[in-house]
């Protein structure tokens, strides 16, 4: 007996800034460099996050009892704001 399943997970949430600094990366000419955005209205402003996952699992059965294999994958985005 072989039984494969493949799972997929889509979630679109959030983190609360805890501090007022928002860094970002800013790309000019090849080059990237870090930004600092110290306003004092960043505090407390949600920074939203998408996370997107696919969860297969290949399950064979042996003389005994069965083999499982799982793997994950998980990545996630923040959206600028």
């Amino acid at each position: 007996m072989l039984l494969l399943i493949i799972a997929a997970s889509l979630l679109g949430s959030g983190l609360t800034q805890n501090i007022r600094y928002v860094y970002s990366i800013q790309t000019t000419n090849c080059n990237k460099n870090f930004l600092v955005d110290s306003s004092a209205s960043n505090f407390g402003k949600i920074t939203p996050r998408k996370y997107y996952g696919i969860n297969p699992y290949l399950k064979i059965r042996n003389k005994i009892r069965f083999t499982e294999l799982r793997a994950e994958y998980m990545n996630d985005k923040k959206q600028p704001k």
